[in-house]
């Protein structure tokens, strides 16, 4: 029984290390704190969604699977229209 709390444990730690690359985070360079935390409406639908996705990681992996992974609807921007910002937009 141990053995499959390690297992739920693995996948919750990789879930979120693959949710993390696909937002582009190690494309902007900075810190997720300063994108989530930086902004007043930051820890909002990307948050929860991720939250939602990382502790529900076996049906996320199914849907993932069925549907070939498709592409985040999430992306890290760290400037628009030539203005630094730090935000997590849909996309």
């Amino acid at each position: 029984m141990e053995a499959l709390g390690f297992v739920y444990l693995a996948g919750f730690i990789i879930a979120w290390i693959v949710l993390y690359h696909r937002v582009g985070f190690p494309d902007v360079q900075p810190d997720w704190r300063e994108f989530v935390l930086g902004h007043p409406t930051g820890f909002g639908g990307w948050a929860i969604a991720t939250i939602a996705k990382t502790w529900f990681w076996p049906a996320t992996l199914v849907f993932w699977l069925a549907t070939g992974s498709p592409a985040s609807r999430w992306k890290a921007v760290d400037e628009i229209n030539g203005h630094e910002t730090r935000r997590i937009l849909r996309v």
